[in-house]
């Protein structure tokens, strides 16, 4: 079927959604309003523009522009910021600003203004004008991306319009073509969707009647006239774009909005068969960076219906995708993948879409609790309910009524069921000493009783079971029905389970793998050998519920609160994967891998996606289609076909693993980024604050007396941002990962001497940890702590001994002298004690030493306590409001003379650690702010 009667049958004229239920649809799984609480004037933006390391910047709308208000905004993850653009001195602006219209690479931005190209540089801030000929009297009237390096002008003068390629540096006049006939003589166009290069083709519109086509190659132009017969005047174009070789546009005649089309082969611009639009209704059309359309339809700013075409042709009902986020008219849409995830710009805000991948989750049983699951060998799935006794067939997931597949069947809750290709097994019994057999093709079932309270079974070959009863392991034979004890050396085995075995899993080489109270354990059946690990051999819990053994050899295992541990049998080295580092959840209850080797971990907050080495991928929840993020012991399982299934206390989960994965690739992995830094520059001699220029910064020089630092940062993924949290770690030998929870900035003080990097990263709600971000530093040490400073004590250590004896010598002397002028003197007075306790914390503040009872206790000769006594008798003041006291007198007077020009100056010179506390505390002494004293 040809692509415009699809199109025909999907849109209807856009209006009713229910013209695109025929389609897949497309949902959203989570939607953020970015920068919801910033206090911005505008949040009308139009274009987005993508920065290093996961920075992104808006364009304020047109009315913003023209009326020199905030052009360019940057977004950090919290809020906006208004950058400046900054332009050399010789250039005064106009009223009007010049307009930024496209991305160049990473760091470089594109506009223009009059006659020359603008170069806006994100990281500096700095603009480059380059006029396009020496004459100045073109006008550039828009500017489009080429092939990667290369912009594409169009400009005009008096007669003719012409078109420019920059690239590398230059410009070179491509064509030019007559303006008799067409309206570009009327002024410049503000839509950057007039312009566009696709396959060594330039595509340009007056935005009237005139549509031209360009050779690159040759410089041909081809013009269409897009006005019909009967017409008196020409109509509105917009929305020129290329898609999968067809060149569609909107035209609006008569506040009627028509999509046409071009396709390979025609020689004219045909309307889609379903004709124009209702009054008042309008089409906008929007591509990604992976050949994706989306085609919106708005009336009175109110989308009617969306429809998605992606890169190989297939549509996608997108209505459901916008039209729950967009109540104002869209302005733009931005992303990589449009069936992933977006940006949506709209006049009144901004929004971040990720999307549902269709196809990878079902739901069956949404209310009810899954207590296990099975797969008969005819390839039919059933599954335990709670407060049931009986297995229930899987089928439509909307059927109501549920009917037992085998009446006769006695289950119990809380049970794993095992198949061997012939047989189903599972445990059952209020006194779990019963084992049963069900033959599908015969249905007959077989129980064994056993004198035994039974936890768990495994399946060997050749019709044999493993029975864990604690203390110990039991083989059973079916044909014989003999029991035999599980021995080592000769003797029963005794382990170690703890109160219980939770999982016993059959690996290679006939190895068993049980998970129990007590640890892990490895039993070797056929070498008759067993060792255990618990909490020795490293596990954060040794209470393991879950085991699953990998195509790598890897035996993964999930703890009820030390999150998931990985053992590798060759190694013995065993690696801990927990909350901390992105897991969902601590408690993991199941653990499936599938059939590409991705690991999928069932917790009590959600499900973990692992690739093979256990990085984390992603944490799936509710907003992703799952029925309950709180899932089930023993209630999961793979089937044949490669599809898992986690129970969960309120539904059953299908997952198709593929859809989910295909859905995570591809995606550019999250990055952490400054967007303030502050410290003490040697080189300027004075505190400094940067805000642009963040990746170039080079090596930070500390000197001794000022080693601190104050950052703010945010992680490039800005679903569900709020909810990210951080970490940093000073790359030295000994220093392990500080995690500093949500907060998203640094203020270090006392930095170690040394030449070494500050390292910072990020956490994502979904459970990916950011590669660290790396800030070179290099911190002094005090003269004192110097290489230097030591030889110089080598040269000179015979004239310092003798001087040191001397003044010892005399030293005490004086000692001796204070001793006979005390016991002269009775009892001095308290304001005499005052004062030369007062001056003794005066000279240490002087001295940059630290102010502490202790050291006040020290060298006015008395114990702490006394101190404290005799403090609070004279003063009412507990030592530590004294010193805090001593303080802040100090620092009012440092204020009042205007000693330091910062307030952060002032705060490190009288003992405080934070400039912030120590403005706070100030305001609370003196009721005014260290600020007002400028």
């Amino acid at each position: 079927m040809r692509l415009p009667l699809i199109l025909c049958l999907v849109l209807g004229a856009c209006r009713a959604l229910s013209a695109q239920s025929g389609l897949p649809a497309l949902e959203a799984a989570q939607i953020d309003t970015l920068g919801a609480e910033s206090d911005f004037p505008s949040k009308c933006f139009d274009a987005a523009f993508a920065g290093p390391r996961g920075r992104f910047f808006l364009r304020s709308c047109a009315v913003g522009y023209q009326r020199q208000e905030i052009y360019l905004v940057q977004f950090d993850g919290y809020g906006f910021r208004p950058v400046e653009i900054q332009v050399p001195e010789s250039v005064n602006w106009p009223q009007q600003r010049p307009r930024l219209t496209h991305q160049h690479s990473d760091s470089l931005l594109i506009g223009h203004y009059a006659n020359a190209l603008l170069r806006f540089n994100l990281n500096n801030q700095q603009s480059t004008l380059l006029p396009i000929d020496s004459t100045g009297r073109k006008v550039i009237l828009q500017t489009a991306p080429g092939i990667p390096g290369e912009t594409w002008v169009l400009a005009k003068d008096s007669a003719q319009v012409y078109v420019f390629r920059y690239a590398d540096g230059r410009f070179r006049q491509m064509a030019a073509l007559s303006l008799e006939g067409t309206a570009f003589s009327e002024g410049t166009l503000y839509s950057a969707s007039l312009l566009c290069y696709h396959n060594q083709t330039l595509w340009f519109t007056d935005a009237s009647g005139l549509i031209v086509r360009m050779d690159a190659a040759t410089g041909i132009f081809t013009r269409f006239v897009l006005r019909s017969p009967g017409e008196t005047e020409d109509g509105l174009i917009r929305n020129l774009t290329v898609h999968r070789n067809t060149v569609y546009c909107t035209r609006t005649y008569l506040n009627k909005t028509t999509l046409l089309q071009l396709r390979t082969g025609e020689k004219q611009f045909l309307p889609a068969p379903f004709g124009p639009s209702t009054i008042g209704e309008i089409f906008k059309l929007f591509t990604d960076r992976s050949g994706n359309m989306v085609i919106v339809c708005e009336k009175t700013s109110k989308i009617t219906g969306a429809l998605l075409i992606d890169a190989g042709g297939k549509m996608f009902n997108y209505a459901p995708v916008l039209t729950n986020v967009a109540s104002s008219s869209i302005m733009q849409l931005d992303g990589q993948d449009f069936k992933k995830q977006m940006k949506v710009l709209t006049r009144e805000g901004l929004f971040l879409l990720s999307l549902r991948q269709p196809g990878g989750i079902q739901i069956y049983f949404p209310d009810k609790s899954m207590r296990g699951m099975i797969e008969l060998p005819s390839g039919d799935l059933l599954a335990a309910i709670d407060k049931n006794t009986a297995f229930y067939p899987l089928s439509d997931p909307d059927v109501a009524v549920l009917e037992p597949y085998h009446n006769k069947w006695p289950v119990w809750k809380g049970q794993r069921f095992l198949a061997d290709g012939q047989y189903v097994w599972y445990l059952s019994g209020r006194k779990f000493n019963t084992v049963y057999r069900f033959d599908q093709q015969s249905q007959h079932l077989d129980s064994f009783l056993f004198d035994l309270k039974i936890n768990r079974i495994a399946v060997l070959p050749n019709q044999k079971l493993v029975l864990a009863s604690i203390p110990h392991l039991y083989v059973f034979d079916v044909q014989s029905r003999a029991l035999n004890l599980y021995l080592e050396n000769g003797h029963p085995k005794v382990f170690d389970f703890g109160k219980q075995v939770h999982d016993m899993v059959l690996g290679r080489n006939n190895t068993l793998w049980l998970g129990s109270n007590g640890g892990l354990w490895q039993v070797d059946l056929q070498g008759r050998k067993s060792k255990q690990l618990a909490r020795e051999a490293g596990l954060q819990d040794y209470r393991v519920q879950v085991v699953c053994e990998s195509r790598t050899g890897l035996v993964w295992f999930g703890t009820i609160l030390g999150g998931l541990h990985c053992y590798n049998p060759k190694t013995g080295r065993v690696r801990v994967i927990d909350r901390a580092s992105g897991l969902a959840s601590n408690t993991v209850v199941s653990l499936l891998e599938d059939d590409e080797g991705y690991l999928w971990a069932g917790t009590y907050d959600g499900l973990s996606i692992l690739d093979s080495t256990g990085r984390i991928l992603r944490n799936l929840g509710l907003s992703d289609g799952l029925s309950y993020t709180e899932f089930n012991r023993f209630s999961y399982l793979k089937t044949r076909s490669g599809d898992l299934y986690f129970g969960a206390l309120r539904g059953l989960n299908r997952i198709v693993p593929e859809k989910i994965i295909n859905g995570l690739k591809g995606l550019t992995p999250s990055q952490v980024y400054l967007t303030e830094i502050s410290w003490f520059d040697p080189g300027n001699v004075q505190f400094v604050t940067r805000q642009t220029g963040l990746d170039q910064l080079g090596t930070i020089q500390l000197i001794a007396d000022k080693r601190f630092l104050n950052l703010s940062f945010a992680l490039a993924d800005y679903s569900q941002s709020s909810e990210n949290v951080f970490a940093y770690k000073l790359d030295r030998p000994g220093q392990q990962w500080v995690h500093i929870g949500k907060e998203h900035q640094l203020n270090l003080t006392g930095l170690p001497a040394g030449a070494y990097d500050l390292l910072i990263k990020g956490l994502s709600h979904n459970g990916n940890w950011s590669e660290p971000l790396r800030i070179p530093l290099q911190v002094s040490a005090f003269f004192y702590n110097q290489r230097w400073f030591y030889v110089l004590l080598l040269l000179i250590g015979p004239a310092a001994i003798f001087t040191w004896f001397f003044l010892r010598r005399r030293r005490s002397k004086v000692v001796q002298a204070e001793a006979s002028l005390a016991s002269r003197i009775a009892d001095p007075k308290p304001l005499g004690w005052l004062e030369n306790l007062e001056a003794i914390a005066q000279n240490t503040l002087s001295g940059k030493g630290e102010l502490t009872a202790k050291y006040l206790a020290d060298k006015m000769a008395i114990s702490e306590r006394q101190l404290l006594r005799k403090l609070k008798a004279e003063t009412g003041m507990t030592v530590k409001d004294y010193i805090q006291e001593i303080k802040l007198q100090k620092a009012r007077h440092l204020l009042e003379s205007r000693t330091f020009d910062t307030i952060a100056e002032v705060a490190y010179a009288c003992g405080f650690n934070t400039p912030a506390y120590f403005s706070k505390v100030y305001e609370k002494r003196f009721g005014k702010r260290p600020g007002e004293y400028n």
